[in-house]
């Protein structure tokens, strides 16, 4: 009836049984074009929300009348900081219904999240927000900066190999999960592997990690000349290299574990879901 007011019934959700995210799979997908005016793809689906490396992604939902009008996804990923090793989650996929922003429910749901990985002993959740998401998971979310790098384009040659150090851990398990849904590529140059993806002429590198991490999977791999045009991150160029600057990543996070040297830990494009 015209004039009346729609009285909300907001429920929150905790989904883990692959089998109850797939029951709400459709509605899923529709609320996520609704929000990001692109489709989740059952690929993309199947990869992210019902297979994950370590059997651990728990789906929080906000629910209106059964309606979904927020959601965020974490996934388990494991870390180093050099002295000791953890797991973390990956926060993604975090978005409100349009009619339903400014109504405290990310900040409830984001309470959720961070009592769930203090509950499941997780050291901290990690985030790469986007501009908009940004100040906001630091005003009302607690998260801190970790590290900020601008995203650049460049050629091989700038890459400082002195600097590479990676906290993602990528075991057997990781790897095969991580893979499974795009094409990427395993690049030998020197003593390490460039892990990377092909747009046209230019290589975007994700990540870079010493050759002999991977002596334990079978790897197809690719040489790669000094001159070929890459995107990275600034973090590990040689100083006053010569770059096209084209975003800034603002790595996030929010610290559970205390006794963790936050300081030592280092990003790469492969801790972030959209690469």
């Amino acid at each position: 009836m015209q004039g009346v007011l729609h009285k909300m019934s907001i429920e929150y959700k905790i989904i883990l049984d692959p089998e109850e995210k797939n029951a709400m799979k459709l509605a899923f997908q529709n609320f996520f074009s609704s929000i990001y005016e692109r489709e989740l793809s059952d690929r993309d689906w199947e990869h992210q929300f019902i297979h994950s490396p370590y059997k651990d992604s728990p789906l929080f939902l906000a629910l209106d009348n059964k309606k979904i009008i927020g959601s965020a996804l974490m996934i388990a990923q494991k870390f180093t900081d050099g002295d000791t090793t953890g797991d973390y989650y990956l926060w993604t996929t975090s978005a409100i219904d349009k009619a339903y922003r400014s109504k405290g429910i990310y900040a409830e749901l984001l309470a959720k999240q961070r009592a769930y990985a203090s509950e499941t002993h997780k050291s901290f959740i990690f985030a790469f927000p986007n501009k908009l998401a940004y100040p906001v998971v630091k005003l009302f979310g607690g998260f801190k900066d970790l590290k900020k790098s601008n995203l650049v384009k460049t050629t091989l040659q700038d890459i400082d190999f002195s600097k590479i150090s990676n906290s993602l851990i990528i075991d057997k398990v990781f790897f095969d999960w991580r893979f499974e849904h795009k094409e990427y590529l395993f690049l030998t140059y020197k003593s390490y592997v460039l892990i990377a993806k092909k747009y046209e002429d230019t290589l975007d590198i994700l990540a870079i990690y010493p050759k002999n991490d991977f002596d334990n999977i079978n790897i197809q791999y690719q040489e790669v000349s000094n001159k070929q045009s890459i995107i990275t991150l600034e973090l590990f160029l040689f100083e006053n290299s010569n770059v096209a600057i084209l975003d800034t990543l603002n790595g996030t996070y929010f610290p559970i574990d205390k006794t963790i040297n936050y300081d030592k830990i280092t990003i790469n494009l492969l801790m972030s879901d959209v690469f």
